[in-house]
């Protein structure tokens, strides 16, 4: 069974197909093989024009299907077998079995698998400790209510970091550009410059959201105590290196999960595996 792949990849039993025959293909019938070779055209069209919105177009092509036409011309199977030598000799089966899936109700969902039918490595996410890190922010610099959200800026003078691979502190001059929006919720824009205990700068960046119970982000306003688990604060953060030491960071995707002390946030930041 060959399956002609346009647009997005993913998995054969997930994708939406045109059935199609190589034996066809291989003109071993003049006008089923018009008629499917305009199949494929049409497949190929259809992939590019839908594969932005995630969708997947495929032709299915079994190998030489034994049938009478091909019994009528024993040579011509032959011939169809020689140039599709990765194509095993197919079977009913292998053309019904799209189409039945194609057109039964489970086809509706049929260009995106479930987890459970995913490998095990895209299952679930695998993370490694990076570091923690503290940082110290000045009282919020309230900007004012723009066009999209209440605007406020917390300047960052300092701060530290700590972990099995690497370990500095936060230097003068980051910021926190931060967005509360209608719905209560805050997000972040961090930029900060770190600085190894061996003397490497290195660039932290993160987008972030924080949000929760009304009553919860009031009192964190008021710089009260409150549970880490209240709530829900989550980074991520991408870093740039100079070439050397750290420059593995480079390829590093991480995500964080923070909670906001009176004097500022700390962050237990994980690399992506």
């Amino acid at each position: 069974m060959r399956f002609r792949q346009y647009g997005k990849s993913g998995f054969d039993e997930k994708c939406l197909p045109n059935a199609t025959r190589s034996a066809s293909v291989a003109g071993l019938d003049r006008a089923q093989a018009g008629h499917k070779q305009a199949v494929e055209g049409l497949t190929k069209s259809a992939a590019l024009e839908a594969a932005p919105f995630g969708v997947r177009v495929n032709a299915v092509a079994p190998g030489p299907v034994q049938t009478a036409m091909l019994d009528r011309r024993p040579l011509a199977y032959t011939d169809a077998a020689r140039r599709f030598p990765a194509a095993e000799e197919a079977v009913f089966d292998d053309v019904r079995k799209p189409a039945i899936n194609m057109n039964g109700p489970q086809g509706d969902h049929m260009s995106t698998p479930r987890f459970d039918e995913l490998p095990p490595a895209l299952q679930a996410v695998q993370t490694r400790p990076l570091f923690v890190m503290r940082l110290d922010v000045k009282p919020i610099e309230i900007v004012g209510q723009t066009g999209a959200a209440l605007r406020r800026v917390g300047i960052v003078p300092s701060g530290t970091f700590a972990g099995e691979r690497l370990s500095g502190v936060v230097l003068d001059g980051g910021s926190d550009w931060q967005s509360v929006r209608g719905d209560g919720s805050t997000t972040l824009d961090v930029r900060l410059l770190l600085r190894t205990d061996d003397g490497t700068n290195l660039l932290m960046s993160y987008r972030g959201v924080r949000h929760g119970d009304p009553e919860v982000l009031k009192r964190l306003d008021r710089g009260e105590a409150v549970d880490p688990a209240s709530y829900y604060f989550r980074t991520n953060p991408v870093f740039e290196a100079p070439a050397g030491k750290y420059e593995w960071l480079n390829r590093v995707m991480a995500v964080g999960t923070g909670h906001r002390f009176p004097g500022g946030p700390v962050y237990s930041i994980f690399e992506v595996l």
